[in-house]
């Protein structure tokens, strides 16, 4: 039913948040550091809004320490063995994680009749 809007509202609950799988991104000696496998919709949001805001380095930065988190991004900046390419690496996996999701959405709402 539409109610008269023309369209159906879509109902989000907080209470269907599931566990998101990861992945491993990199390793400093033994210690694992892991990703999520995909990149949920809200960091995609959200990397939009500062992409907007506040520019793609800021969009990107703030997005890595989201899907990273608080550990893997201390541990990066507390480590002198990471090198320019290791980081680029990183920075660039996180990176085309963000785009594909981000496609894969823009497919799947594409392929939709209007």
């Amino acid at each position: 039913m539409t109610q008269g809007y023309g369209y159906e509202p879509v109902k989000i609950s907080t209470a269907e948040v599931l566990d998101e799988e990861r992945e491993p991104l990199f390793y400093i000696d033994e210690t694992e550091y892991t990703i999520p496998k995909l990149i949920r919709p809200n960091i995609l949001m959200r990397y939009l809004q500062d992409t907007l805001d506040h520019g793609h380095d800021y969009a990107l930065a703030a997005a890595m320490r989201e899907v990273l988190g608080a550990d893997a991004m201390e541990a990066l900046a507390e480590t002198d063995a990471v090198t320019d390419e290791q980081m680029d690496q990183i920075m660039g996996i996180v990176e085309r994680k963000l785009m594909g999701q981000m496609r894969k959405l823009g497919k799947s709402r594409s392929g939709r009749g209007r």
